[in-house]
């Protein structure tokens, strides 16, 4: 019977392995966030190092023992991965900035939320940093928020602001949302509220060719189609599934997908991505093409909508899958 079950569970391996790593290197990621501040990076290492020769060896000696190996070794390298990215930050970055060192700052905007009320939000990708009269290199990203008086900024603006970002605000109580580690996870360590009296635009449509050319125009050339034909609900919903944007949301429809129990649909994920790949297949199969021209047609399709998504990592880790 163990040999039987061994077998069987072999067989859900070598059929999609890529779920089972996908699966246990989320694990490991979550195991890393639970216990990050007991994580011993010495330990780690040599566990991972361990685990990696034990691999070699089952692999070329004894190939049933080589899945029980390898999961713990991914689950590691999860794990390993969530301390690097809480704890380990380039010289220059702005989670190591002293407050009250900066004087000005500058950076591009990578990512644009517009908002009915006008308190939009951008996130910045820093450039540079201005400390005791000299310009120094500064990295990492912080989120803009637009004051009363000031202007609406557009995708690749190179700006400069006067000040320094302020730290995320911690929960006020314990148990409440955390959300400078829920902003922190997304690669976010800082905050900016800006005016027209703090703010500069140096130049505008700034950043690589792949932004300039392809991710900010399919964005917005989405974003403008969806208002040119829609309003009201029906198009704050829209926004929402395709391109992220929650801002024009109603709380009563929040609410209502709340009650609903599929609340998560409106959140930009690795499900919109099954959604839209059985819709393509289904509307290439009407077309009566080969299977094989509607698998590469849907796999196109898909990589335009991971470009509109700017690289969310959920959405890429299942295009990828996919």
């Amino acid at each position: 019977m163990m040999w039987a079950s061994e077998n069987k569970w072999q067989r859900a391996y070598r059929r999609y392995p890529a779920v089972w790593y996908f699966l246990f290197f989320a694990l490991g990621i979550y195991l890393g966030w639970e216990f990050r501040f007991s994580v011993q990076p010495t330990a780690t290492l040599v566990a991972v190092v361990a685990l990696f020769v034990l691999m070699l060896f089952a692999h070329r000696f004894f190939s049933k023992l080589f899945p029980l190996i390898v999961m713990p070794l991914v689950v590691l390298f999860g794990l390993a991965h969530m301390y690097a990215a809480l704890n380990f930050f380039p010289p220059a970055h702005i989670a190591l900035v002293k407050t009250g060192t900066l004087t000005k700052f500058s950076g591009i905007v990578v990512q644009a939320r517009y908002r009915p009320d006008g308190r939009d939000r951008y996130l910045l990708a820093l450039r540079s940093g201005e400390r005791e009269g000299r310009s120094q290199p500064l990295a990492g990203k912080i989120q803009l928020v637009r004051g009363k008086s000031g202007r609406r900024l557009q995708l690749g603006d190179l700006v400069e602001l006067i000040g320094q970002p302020e730290r995320l605000p911690l929960p006020a109580n314990p148990g409440m949302f955390n959300y400078r580690r829920f902003m922190n996870l997304r690669g976010v360590f800082g905050g900016f509220y800006y005016t027209d009296q703090n703010l500069k635009i140096a130049s505008r449509q700034k950043g690589d060719f792949w932004q300039q050319r392809m991710i900010w125009p399919a964005g917005e050339y989405l974003r403008r189609q969806i208002e040119r034909y829609f309003r009201g609900d029906t198009r704050a919903v829209l926004k929402a599934l395709l391109i992220g944007q929650r801002s024009e949301l109603q709380k009563s429809v929040t609410e209502a997908f709340k009650r609903s129990g599929i609340i998560h649909v409106l959140a930009i994920s690795g499900l919109h991505v099954g959604f839209l790949l059985l819709m393509f297949l289904l509307l290439f199969g009407l077309f009566r093409l080969p299977y094989p021209w509607q698998v590469g047609l849907a796999l196109i399709c898909l990589f335009l909508f991971v470009v509109v998504v700017d690289f969310k990592p959920p959405v890429v880790r299942a295009f990828l899958m996919a």
